[in-house]
């Protein structure tokens, strides 16, 4: 047979000719229905699905038994054979077949193990199906292959995970929160990843994991500079990813190393430097050769790339936070009302997030009545933002100076260079001043807290 025409339905076929029963158990299968006839109660401890079990006949008899229990009804020989189909010989079972199904069973007590051993060979042909989905890719030269692959990627992400487990006990909860904590106390971890700015952080606490912040601003504010800052500052001790989509890898490496060795960005792009420029380039290469920060090398991402991406970068470089700029740059449903665009986008960018248990600070817009000068920011002036409010955990909005909030007594061209950064929603903030004062430096792509 040509291997490159292997499908898993011949790979499962050759597993049952030749006896191994690598990626499916006949015996677990049977001892777990066996041990549900006998004591129905063993449903409430397991989280199986028919489609775990390989043997179709017998995912059938699981669902009409869990259909029956959850109905409330009694489980036994009786009421199971009642609900079969006898015209249909791949779902039918008879009344002697289930005697003799709960005759065989070893034990009624050890349903738990018989289901893990289940959805551990469902998994084994999760992977087989998801290697043959990637052939037929590799194979289809008219598919879209990035999306394709991310599709599969993210498919196997989900199946390495352990199976559903919809509550735990308080006291199992206790224990892992203890046990964080004493790591807190330790200062081996910190409860989210700082900004590196001091002010910021206070009323914060960082970025946590799991979290989803977004980062808005009027045009020219610098919404875009700050998360680079926050990504240099966080890329000196912590590994961390920026998918800067609109600028891509050349200008975003650019403008790091104008902010690092403070250089014009028109020299760099002019190639003229004076000698203390091309010093300070020099050293900046150095520094930012040493942080921990990965950058992206493409303009086109949609979740489920940027998802595969970040789950490989997590595994290969321990990556602890992301930020992306800019939502609306992803490619998911561009042709879609703006609404439902948004919602989706923000529901995928959390979910990502929650999945991933790793913190991002996405750029997102403003509406129009955010952008008006003077107008003090507020959860409404984000861009779309009914959905969007509820799937962020925390959001900030940087805007021009404004008098009325809070009157400087400087000169006017340092007060043009003031931003005011505000804090609209933060589950873990810290109660009080709900902005800081930030400055944008005239000449370099920097930014940085304002000191008094």
């Amino acid at each position: 047979m040509d291997e490159r025409k292997l499908t898993y339905d011949d790979i499962i076929a050759a597993e049952i000719e030749s006896g191994d029963q690598s990626l499916f158990s006949k015996a677990a299968e049977a001892a777990l229905l066996g041990a549900i006839l006998i004591n129905p109660d063993n449903l409430s401890l397991l989280d199986l699905t028919a489609d775990e079990f390989y043997i179709k006949r017998n995912g059938t008899l699981y669902q009409v038994m869990r259909d029956i229990y959850d109905q409330g009804l009694d489980i036994d020989v009786r009421t199971v054979s009642s609900k079969m189909k006898p015209d249909d010989p791949e779902k039918n079972w008879t009344t002697l077949e289930l005697y003799e199904l709960s005759a065989k069973t070893p034990s009624s007590m050890h349903a738990e193990s018989y289901a893990a051993i289940i959805r551990d060979k469902a998994k084994r042909r999760k992977i087989i199906q998801l290697a043959d989905k990637m052939r037929q890719i590799a194979y289809d030269q008219e598919s879209e292959t990035t999306a394709e692959i991310a599709k599969v990627i993210d498919d196997l992400t989900e199946n390495a995970a352990d199976g559903a487990q919809g509550t735990v006990s308080i006291s199992e909860a206790l224990d892992e929160y203890h046990d964080e904590l004493l790591l807190r106390i330790s200062g081996k971890k910190k409860a989210g990843v700082l900004s590196g700015f001091p002010a910021f952080d206070r009323i914060t606490g960082g970025f946590k994991p799991g979290e989803l912040t977004i980062l808005s601003g009027v045009p020219g504010a610098g919404k875009s500079i700050l998360a680079m800052q926050i990504i240099l500052n966080v890329g000196k001790t912590t590994p961390c990813a920026f998918y800067s989509i609109e600028m891509g890898k050349m200008l975003t490496t650019e403008r790091m190393i104008c902010n690092i060795g403070k250089i014009n960005e028109r020299s760099l792009q002019d190639g003229k430097l004076t000698k203390e420029q091309m010093l300070s380039y020099n050293e900046a290469l150095e520094d930012l050769d040493s942080r921990k920060i990965y950058i992206s090398d493409t303009g086109s991402w949609n979740l489920m790339s940027l998802k595969a991406d970040i789950m490989k970068q997590k595994i290969r470089h321990g990556i602890q936070f992301v930020v992306l700029d800019y939502t609306f740059l992803l490619t998911d449903m561009d042709k879609a009302e703006e609404t439902a665009r948004t919602t989706y986008i923000s529901r995928g960018l959390k979910l990502i997030c929650r999945d991933l248990n790793i913190p991002m600070l996405a750029i997102h817009s403003l509406n129009k009545d955010g952008m008006s000068p003077g107008e003090t920011p507020s959860m409404k002036h984000l861009r779309s933002s009914g959905q969007l409010s509820y799937d962020m955990d925390s959001a900030i909005i940087l805007t021009d100076y404004n008098e009325r909030v809070e009157r400087l007594l400087l000169p006017q061209q340092d007060l043009d260079n003031i931003k005011m950064l505000f804090f609209i929603k933060g589950r873990s903030a810290l109660p009080g001043k709900k902005y800081i004062l930030m400055v944008k430096n005239p000449e370099y792509p920097i930014i940085g807290e304002y000191q008094k």
